[in-house]
């Protein structure tokens, strides 16, 4: 999730306008889409065992996770599913006034989008308070978007217009769609390189040698899904840059299957930068909290 300045052209320069495009270019038929805007409980379940696969994008993300996990056990979706969606397992959903609904285990499913701070606040203690996970399992962002200068403005827009090459997200969206989801080849299969994988193996020992300090101690132990992150995320990183490279350079598609060291240490680098965003917000949160308390 992405927070506070910009987020309503990032979002639609680099998501929305993309994945639309793969529909007003034939490249996705309408019926088949993946995306959703907004979703009710028993909507996106009925909609994730028809399509067995699911994008909601938000402009105010805050709303989605309101829709799923408010109302009554009859029209709410369960912190432990979506938790279980992230994880990738088999999901049988039963409503009371429904027919039951399974959800195929691997079902590619994601929640992306901008938010205020004031209701991610609210949204990030709801979700602490819980304790289910849930929101260890949620990246979330504030970007360092310094407001630009008029001259500094003008500066920028007249170099990008001086430009031979205008970056195209669509482009890159649309074969990244074809390659992975579209093709009816075998399903392309990545796997790290061995540096990437040692890289990996530390940063799972090491979050290990906290928890098992943490129990011997009788502390608090850590609850953290960085390395799954970390994991799920070079490979965005990598196919991301492979295909932008091949867009620049006007080149023909490929998509490598080995995922090199740097895309971790790249992923590494910004998760962590995340996860200090999310820890620094909880103990402001929890900090004005206990002064109410007090008051």
């Amino acid at each position: 999730m992405l927070f506070l300045t910009g987020k309503s052209q990032a979002l639609k320069i680099a998501c929305f306008q993309p994945l639309e495009a793969l529909i007003s270019n034939g490249v996705l038929l309408e019926q088949d889409s993946f995306l959703l805007e907004k979703v009710s409980p028993s909507g996106l379940s009925t909609f994730l065992a028809k399509t067995k696969k699911c994008f909601i994008l938000s402009s105010e993300v805050a709303d989605v996770f309101n829709n799923l996990l408010k109302g009554t056990d009859d029209a709410r979706f369960s912190v432990s599913t979506l938790c279980q969606l992230f994880s990738g397992e088999k999901i049988t959903i039963d409503f009371a006034t429904q027919s039951r609904r399974s959800i195929p285990a691997e079902t590619p499913f994601s929640i992306l989008g901008g938010i205020q701070l004031k209701p991610m606040a609210f949204l990030a203690h709801n979700l602490a308070q819980q304790g289910s996970g849930l929101f260890d399992r949620v990246m979330m962002c504030a970007p360092t978007c310094l407001p630009p200068s008029l001259n500094e403005s003008n500066e920028a827009t007249a170099k990008l217009r001086n430009l031979n090459y205008e970056p195209d997200f669509c482009v890159a969206i649309s074969e990244i769609y074809k390659g992975h989801i579209a093709s009816t080849e075998e399903p392309i299969k990545y796997t790290f390189s061995q540096d990437a994988q040692n890289i990996l193996n530390d940063l799972h020992d090491e979050f290990n040698a906290t928890l098992r300090e943490a129990i011997s101690s009788g502390s608090v132990p850590p609850a953290s899904k960085q390395v799954e992150l970390i994991q799920r995320l070079s490979l965005a990183i990598f196919v991301l840059e492979n295909t932008l490279q091949s867009v620049v350079q006007d080149s023909q598609f490929q998509f490598p299957r080995i995922i090199p060291q740097e895309a971790v240490r790249k992923a590494s680098k910004y998760v962590t930068y995340c996860e200090n965003q999310k820890e620094t917000l909880l103990k402001v949160i929890f900090f004005f909290y206990s002064l109410s308390f007090h008051l």
